[in-house]
């Protein structure tokens, strides 16, 4: 039933139980609706909530980050696409890098976050329900970056990358399915 039938309905009737009780009737549906409405959303969370811990546990998400944070630097926005992918037996980075350089890496004009690592460690914690830490330790890597996951279970995740030769620097962004 619509608005405008309603209307009509309601000024045909005499008796104003008859419009009482019409009332009501609409009433009941317009609530009936929000419950479904708010089930609806609430399912979607919780399916969101599942895919994210199953991509967590079986090694295939992508982070997408949209701001980072050197040490000692300023907040930055990230417009471009950058991002750690891991497919379960491949990680592939490519991030940008801002900061100081401590030690001379084997090679100083490469970005030490862009490459494929074939041989990592992977580590997952449980924190506290819809939490994890994903520790990630390329093996195969000379600059030697430890990758430090939070990820909660709205898609939220923050990154802190360390390094050997240069300073860490944390990111800020969404966990995905790849």
């Amino acid at each position: 039933i619509n608005w405008y039938q309603y209307c009509v309905t309601l000024s045909r009737m005499k008796s104003n139980t008859n419009r009482l009780v019409l009332s009501v009737i609409l009433l009941m549906m317009i609530s009936l609706q929000q419950v479904q409405a708010q089930d609806s959303l609430q399912n979607k969370k919780i399916a969101k909530q599942v895919l994210i811990k199953k991509n967590i546990e079986n090694r295939n998400f992508t982070f997408i980050p949209n701001s980072l944070l050197p040490l000692g630097g300023h907040f930055k926005e990230l417009t471009y696409e950058y991002f750690v992918t891991l497919r379960h037996d491949s990680l592939f980075v490519y991030l940008p890098y801002f900061g100081e350089m401590h030690m001379v890496p084997p090679d100083p004009t490469g970005n030490s976050l862009d490459f494929t690592s074939t041989k990592f460690d992977y580590t997952v914690t449980e924190k506290k329900k819809g939490c994890w830490n994903v520790f990630i330790k390329p093996n195969d890597q000379t600059d030697t970056n430890d990758f430090s996951f939070t990820i909660y279970d709205n898609g939220t995740a923050y990154l802190d990358v360390s390094n050997m030769y240069r300073d860490p620097i944390s990111y800020t962004g969404n966990i995905s399915a790849p």
